[in-house]
């Protein structure tokens, strides 16, 4: 017996052979079919899918024969994956080669053999596909070409059958990396939205909390964008339900519109949304998606329109006793495309062309999300444009209606007279729309003169108006001139007026002081309404700045378990002004410590920290002497993982309920409803607030402002901070002498996160800065800044003393 040599290429071979992940397998279909018509094809016994190991020949698929492996010196295959052809034994008892090999002297007493060998993409033979008879045999040319074709369907299904496992691999490595960014967006995400939310209790005049408001949506809005590229992951999976809920539609879009204002503004454009007035605008859909549509829709539109206006219009295509079919509309007078253009638009990643990407930005990763979710919801998407004129994309959807709140109009609107001063005949049409819903008399004009012509008629004609809605915008300073001559009209005294402002029109405190109310574009119009309400019968002075705490209170001992400082202290602010007694621990084991020591009634438990995470920590606190109600307590999960996955694997664990982060107060307090007992109580306190001057080093008043002014939580913010900024500074020069890049970029990343949290907006910027210039040109891009970071550290250091410590 003579055993075959190793190729040449024995160890690239072997590799290719591994990449398959092909051996000891359980036998497949696939293969077994293939092994069955080379046996019928051949016309023999025995037929062999045989890879060649680096010890031994293994079967794939086996027919006709019960063993599944043997050694490599004596496999007839290990002969024949040095060929390029069949390699035909007619009868092994006469070839010098195998006469003696075991297989020929005993079972499976092999006379003809023949092999067609395994050849990968890359040309590495890594078996065959053989034919075996205990009888002399030779093949003709017609069973030797099936032969051969079968042999390259073998490497077919193995090269698919890779495929699908790098997918499927892909598809897991997506998961936890989308889990994983999530976390780690979410997590600061969560500091930022609980800080507003505090803020918007703690006493500010109109102009303030409308501007606390629009943070909240915008920080909202970055949620989205977080919740699109989930979103799509779902999608793809076709794991995504819809949520249906009742919500007002006006509502909804001019609050989608409100995000955008600022914007809009920036850029000179009229937003108008809504455009127009839906007199049954209470519907059951899931609004999350809406939303989502029309945020994708509008920030496109204002992204690529440099003058002009955006308009979001919605129309009624027909109506029935409890349904809606509507047309939504988002217009714009931007840059327009082609017909091949819009053709690519609802492609994933498409946009109109490179250049647009590259002067816009985006991915067009959103149109896609969109006419997925469309489609999802029963209706259909699509566009029209011009170059150079404008682009309208539509969406049709059928709503079920919604049952509307009773609106008791008061008596106080019944004798009301209004006359609306506004510039844009878009909005003249959705206020006297809106007027005359609510059977309020009015009259609209578009000018300071025509305004004053009308007061002027009206009064002389005894039936004078008695309140105005302006507009800011109106003719630039138009409209505080009107307001200037009413007020030293003696005849005017009682004459009302509320101010249609924009949110990028920002006046100091005093400016509004004339206007009875003030409402920022987009009109809302329950909030219009409200305003109307209040200013006929008894207004609250406009800067009267109060703390609120909320309207519900709870009894109860909390414990939260979070490693990270801002949401600690921001999570912990939102609690206590619910009444409740909060402590703190930074990670697991010190949670299960104070568990040990003492009785709470409900934790609030981060999910990945340091020492002990979440899920241990839970685990060990409901092992417990099962007789200790510390066993027992409610464990609220908070996770920056939105993945449902995560949500099931806090609930195996042994906790009770789940909150995603950034956690939402209403999320929140419904958490708090659900879990503790609850008593009401409405609490208000005054509280001035004071402008400090900006300092370009540490930044006193927008911290003392984020901290809600006490003393102690901003210590407590502060000081580790102080603390860790010299071992920070230590660990950057370490990492750029080791020419370290990923850790020193971590250590900048991680440097400009914790100084962000107590206003450093000096040092923040210069990181900021810092990390890009290394990312961009690698660990040399430090050396020339490391000496003015150093200097600007020691700065901040000083002016935190004297701000914070000597105060």
């Amino acid at each position: 017996m003579i055993r075959a040599d190793l190729p040449a290429d024995e160890k690239q071979r072997l590799q290719a052979l591994f990449d398959y992940d092909i051996l000891d397998t359980e036998a497949e279909k696939v293969f077994d079919d293939l092994t069955r018509l080379a046996s019928e094809i051949c016309d023999t016994p025995i037929a062999l899918i045989s890879l060649i190991d680096p010890e031994r020949q293994w079967f794939k698929s086996a027919r006709g024969i019960d063993a599944s492996e043997t050694s490599r010196d004596i496999a007839f295959c290990a002969h024949a994956i040095h060929q390029r052809h069949i390699f035909e034994i007619p009868d092994a008892t006469q070839d010098i080669r195998f006469h003696d090999n075991p297989l020929v002297t005993g079972e499976p007493n092999i006379r003809f053999y023949a092999g067609a060998q395994l050849i990968t993409p890359e040309g590495y033979a890594i078996g065959t596909l053989c034919t075996i008879s205990d009888k002399p045999k030779i093949l003709n040319d017609q069973q030797r070409n099936a032969l051969e074709i079968l042999s390259r369907e073998v490497i077919s299904q193995l090269e698919l059958r890779q495929k699908i496992k790098q997918l499927q691999v892909a598809g897991e490595n997506k998961t936890a990396f989308l889990s994983d960014m999530s976390h780690e967006i979410r997590t600061p995400l969560n500091g930022i939205i609980g800080t507003l939310e505090l803020l918007q209790d703690s006493g500010m005049n109109p102009a303030q909390q409308s501007l606390i408001n629009l943070a909240l949506k915008n920080s909202e809005s970055l949620l989205g964008i977080l919740n699109d590229v989930l979103d799509l992951s779902k999608i793809e999976a076709g794991k995504i339900e819809l949520d249906y809920t009742e919500f007002n539609l006006l509502e909804l879009m001019a609050d989608v519109a409100s995000v955008y204002a600022i914007k809009a503004e920036e850029k000179q454009l009229d937003l108008i949304c809504p455009a127009n007035f839906i007199a049954h605008s209470h519907v059951r859909a899931d609004a999350l998606r809406i939303r989502q549509v029309l945020n994708n829709l509008l920030s496109n539109a204002i992204k690529f329109t440099s003058e002009g206006e955006v308009r979001v219009s919605t129309d009624i295509i027909s109506e029935s006793e409890h349904q809606l079919a509507l047309r939504f509309s988002v217009a714009d007078t931007g840059i327009g495309m082609t017909d091949e253009q819009t053709s690519e638009l609802f492609q994933r990643f498409g946009q109109a062309e490179q250049s647009t990407c590259r002067q816009y930005g985006g991915t067009g990763l959103g149109l896609t999300i969109s006419r997925q979710l469309i489609e999802l919801m029963g209706g259909n998407i699509e566009v029209y444009s011009q170059p150079g004129t404008g682009t309208t994309f539509w969406f049709t959807l059928t709503l079920e209606k919604a049952r509307s709140p009773e609106i008791s109009i008061p008596d106080s609107l019944q004798d009301l007279r209004v006359l609306v001063m506004h510039s844009h005949s878009c909005y003249q049409q959705l206020l006297n729309e809106l007027l005359n819903h609510w059977n309020i008399a009015h009259q609209v004009t578009s000018s300071y003169d025509a305004a004053l012509e009308v007061l002027d008629n009206a009064r002389l004609s005894g039936r004078p108006f008695n309140l105005i809605l302006a507009d800011e915008k109106t003719e630039q300073k138009q409209t505080v001139r009107l307001i200037d001559q009413i007020t030293n009209q003696t005849d005017c005294t009682g004459l009302r007026c509320i101010l249609l402002s924009h949110p990028a029109i920002l006046q100091d405190s005093h400016f509004y002081q004339k206007y009875d109310a003030v409402i920022r574009h987009p009109i809302i119009p329950s909030e219009l309404l409200n305003s109307l309400i209040q200013v006929t019968g008894v207004l609250p002075p406009l800067n009267t700045e109060t703390e609120k705490t909320p309207g519900i209170q709870f009894s109860g001992k909390i414990l939260v378990v979070e490693d990270n400082i801002t949401n600690q202290i921001v999570t912990r602010g939102i609690l206590e002004k619910y009444g409740l007694t909060v402590q703190v621990a930074e990670h697991g084991q010190q949670a299960l410590e104070r568990v040990k020591e003492q009785a709470f009634d409900l934790i609030f438990m981060d999910c990945q920290m340091p020492v002990m995470d979440g899920y241990q920590a839970t685990q060990h606190i409901r092992q417990l002497n099962q007789a200790a109600t510390s066993a027992d307590v409610p464990v609220i999960a908070l996770s920056a993982n939105a993945m449902a996955a995560e949500s099931e694997r806090c609930i195996q664990v042994g906790m009770n309920d789940f909150l995603s982060k950034p956690v939402k107060r209403s999320a929140l307090e419904s958490m708090l409803q659900q879990w503790l007992p609850e008593t009401e109580s409405e609490v208000t306190s005054a509280v001035t607030s004071d402008s400090e001057p900006y300092l370009p080093v540490f930044n006193f008043s927008s911290f003392s402002e984020r901290m809600l002014a006490d003393p102690l939580l901003m210590q407590a913010a502060i000081e580790p901070v102080l603390q860790d900024l010299p071992a920070q500074l230590t660990s950057i020069r370490l990492h750029l002498n080791n020419n370290d890049t990923e850790n020193l970029l971590r250590v900048l990343h991680q440097s400009k996160g914790m100084l962000a949290n107590v206003s450093a907006d000096q040092l923040t910027e210069q990181l900021t800065r810092l990390e890009g210039a290394v990312r961009e040109k690698g660990v040399e891009a430090i050396s020339p800044e490391l000496s003015r970071l150093e200097q600007n550290i020691a700065l901040f250091l000083s002016q935190v003393q004297q701000d914070l410590f000597n105060n």
